[in-house]
């Protein structure tokens, strides 16, 4: 096996969608970024394979791999058959993959367990950002400001309204209520004024996935960005551990309507002021 084989995999466009409708904005930032991670890997000389879903494939012109490395997964097939084959023909692995549901995690997981070597992100990273509530508690522990965050309790998997009443009479803000694990602006619902939580409530259960955790947020108006940026650990006190910033992006959400329906429009990078916001 040669040394330099890489497998990239991009869930949204590599099969992770292969049984269901794909979203548009999810599928065009997914392979847009499996096109650029793609390129880059090539540039340093790896050997590259992926696998793509067969509405995507002939979307395969565009990617820098060999097209004999480039598998198809098909309606009736199941992704990870694919996926731990394609495995098992390299060296490195790198996963584009949602937090939500732990597919970035359980992927992640297998590669370590097939003795592959990992570029993406480490499992202690991944698990910790994949909780928002974990995620709140590390910013306010390192002192970086961040909207207050509450878990909002349930019972016989209903969310508890007092809770939620209760968390908004103190905050006087609007508020979001959305998943704990959410990704790609999924079921995110804002509200404004008591009657409006109460009218949503009554028909909640049809909007939500049920036993699932959800969170509630103070709701911070300004502009809806991002940031890429590349950490790693210190190795001694003499070396430089802050992370270095890639880009930041901005984010088009659609979140305050009236039917309370979230949606993620996809984005930009980078935002034309970078250095003022740097």
């Amino acid at each position: 096996m040669n040394k330099n084989t890489l497998f990239i995999f991009e869930f949204i466009s590599g099969g992770g969608f292969n049984k269901v409708n794909i979203p548009n904005s999810l599928f065009c930032e997914g392979f847009g970024m499996l096109r650029a991670i793609i390129s880059d890997f090539k540039e340093l000389k790896f050997e590259i394979s992926t696998i793509l879903d067969y509405r995507a494939s002939f979307l395969s012109k565009f990617l820098q791999a060999n097209p004999n490395n480039i598998k198809t997964v098909n309606a009736e097939d199941n992704y990870l058959i694919l996926f731990k084959e394609a495995l098992e023909e390299c060296s490195y692995c790198f996963i584009i993959a949602p937090e939500s549901s732990n597919n970035l995690f359980n992927l992640s997981q297998l590669v370590k367990k097939s003795n592959k070597k990992l570029l993406s992100a480490s499992l202690k990273c991944i698990s910790q950002s994949t909780s928002k509530i974990k995620v709140f508690k590390f910013f306010r522990k390192n002192k970086i400001p961040t909207p207050r965050t509450y878990r909002i309790p349930s019972t016989r998997k209903e969310l508890d309204i007092d809770f939620i009443l209760q968390k908004f009479k103190k905050l006087n803000c609007p508020i979001i209520i959305k998943p704990e694990d959410g990704v790609g602006a999924e079921s995110i619902y804002y509200f404004e004024g008591e009657n409006e939580i109460l009218n949503f409530f009554r028909d909640f259960n049809e909007y939500s996935e049920l036993g699932r955790d959800y969170i509630l947020q103070e709701f911070v108006h300004g502009r809806d960005l991002s940031i890429s940026l590349i950490g790693c650990p210190q190795v001694s006190k003499s070396q430089i551990n802050n992370p270095f910033i890639l880009s930041i992006n901005t984010q088009d959400l659609n979140i305050m309507n009236q039917a309370n329906i979230s949606e993620y429009l996809g984005g930009t990078t980078p935002v034309e002021n970078i250095e003022e916001l740097i």
